[in-house]
């Protein structure tokens, strides 16, 4: 039985872009022909405006991919996908994926907080990011610089990509006025985790998606990173990190916004219906000759102020309960990062 329509809804949509992800396909319009309608259609049913048939949609996804129609609208595949036991293995060909240099992307993390002034473009950082098998244990190790300018990304990024392993190493440690990150690599059934350490100065940990795909490379994709801030006042920090095995050659402001991930939807609930009662009471006259609601007196410019006091109050209200709390990388975010770096796959442009 479903718990509700949007629910329904939602839960198809999520489903929807995973299947997309771990099943290669990268268009909605490719996924549409393999459907059999329109791209439009498709469109419509991730927004929810559309409810799909069970012939040929419903039917397609479980006679190609075996999920039934009660799995695509009553749960979420990845949530499920992630509980399973036999998940757990992770085979080598899956952490070779991950073997290479990346570029990295990142914001500045010495200002206070509520004391930036930069723009986004200008409070983004940079780094070099590598990953490989160590020779005789077999283990995965990682080596990372952040805080370059665009320039020391380009040069390093670029010498280190065409070097042996070895000469890569070795290049990257010769940098002694740059924190350089040492550590190790481990995998789950959906993620990768690099445990990286400054010596004594810095220890910071990422997470990153691990995509199921039938891709022989891991091309990029959104990580949390917790570390220590820079400046005069170190304090511990949580951010998103960008990484992309491509040179992203645009303007550093569109890098940026995409590491922002958009703004949040937000649904306000009980807060707006006390807002609404005091606007009617405000401003109708057939709510005035309401005995049961006092009856207000008030100047326009009184009115101004108490709606924009309590305006505020609910915006305050509903972003501290939506963004201050933690920080999510949802497989949706990471997705559409993963098709803004294909776009600069070096092969195809």
């Amino acid at each position: 039985m479903l718990e509700s329509m949007e629910k329904a809804n939602e839960n198809l949509a999520e489903n929807i872009r995973h299947i997309m992800y771990t099943k290669g396909i990268e268009t909605q319009k490719e996924l549409a022909e393999k459907i059999g309608i329109a791209a439009a259609g498709l469109v419509r049913i991730l927004k929810g405006e559309q409810i799909p048939g069970i012939y040929p949609f419903f039917a397609f996804f479980n006679n190609e991919y075996g999920y039934t129609v009660e799995e695509l609208l009553n749960s979420r595949i990845a949530e499920v996908q992630l509980d399973n036991p036999a998940n757990d293995i992770v085979d080598d060909v899956q952490r070779q994926k991950f073997i290479g240099v990346y570029q990295v992307y990142h914001y500045n993390t010495s200002p206070f907080k509520g004391r930036e002034n930069k723009s986004a473009g200008e409070s983004l950082a940079f780094g070099v990011l590598m990953i490989y098998k160590e020779r005789g244990t077999g283990n995965y190790l990682c080596l990372a610089q952040f805080g370059l300018n665009q320039r020391e990304l380009k040069e390093r990024h670029g010498k280190v990509e065409k070097s042996s392993m070895e000469n890569a190493l070795t290049y990257l440690r010769s940098f002694h006025n740059t924190h350089t990150y040492t550590g190790k690599v481990e995998f789950s059934n959906g993620h990768a985790y690099l445990s990286l350490n400054c010596g004594d100065k810095d220890h910071a940990y990422v997470i990153v998606h691990r995509p199921n795909s039938t891709s022989s490379k891991y091309i990029g994709g959104l990580g949390s990173m917790v570390s220590v801030s820079k400046g005069r006042e170190a304090c511990p920090f949580l951010q998103v990190l960008g990484i992309s095995r491509y040179n992203l050659d645009i303007s550093e402001e569109e890098v940026a916004r995409r590491l922002l991930m958009g703004y949040p939807s937000i649904k306000p609930g009980e807060e707006v219906r006390k807002l609404m009662k005091m606007l009617n009471a405000m401003y109708s006259q057939q709510m005035q000759l309401d005995p049961l609601i006092p009856r207000l007196e008030l100047t326009d410019i009184h009115k101004e102020y108490l709606l924009r006091g309590e305006i505020t109050k609910i915006i305050t209200d509903i972003v501290e309960k939506n963004l201050f709390r933690g920080l999510k990388i949802s497989p949706t975010d990471d997705d559409e990062w993963y098709h803004f770096v294909k776009h600069f796959d070096p092969r195809k442009r």
